[in-house]
């Protein structure tokens, strides 16, 4: 027996089917209580979150999430700025290249917040227009 949800999809293509099934529709983050709200987000507010907790966990540490999920950003801990500065954009361009909505990150600008944090501003051409973002990390 074919699901009812998927009983008409043998009339359209696979890559329709494919959009019409994805969403960004998740459940909202509260940053301060570090809790899930209960309601919902979607679009541009939803793929910033999702920029957020990509850059927030590390690549590998947990087992809930798959190994492409998170950025390597232990790495830079105990670098020299220079060369953090010039590393990063790679890091962050990885941990985003998952996600269908980004589709090109630029414009990084540094500013030191002091000896041990760094703060990273950047710039996302999503399919929601364009994001400012940023992320401070351990150096």
């Amino acid at each position: 027996m074919i699901p009812k949800a998927l009983q008409y999809a043998s009339n359209v293509a696979p890559e329709d089917l494919a959009v019409k099934i994805r969403t960004s529709k998740t459940w909202k983050l509260d940053k301060k209580k570090k809790r899930v709200v209960s309601e919902f987000i979607d679009g541009a507010e939803a793929l910033h979150q999702a920029v957020f907790l990509h850059l927030s966990i590390e690549n590998k540490s947990t087992y809930i999430h798959t190994d492409g999920f998170g950025a390597k950003m232990n790495q830079f801990v105990g670098m020299d700025r220079d060369l953090v500065k010039a590393k990063l954009p790679d890091v962050i361009k990885d941990a985003l290249a998952w996600d269908e909505r980004v589709f090109n990150v630029t414009d990084f600008e540094f500013e030191d917040i002091d000896k041990n944090k760094l703060r990273v501003g950047f710039n996302i051409s999503s399919c929601y227009g364009e994001l400012e973002e940023e992320v401070i990390i351990d150096v």
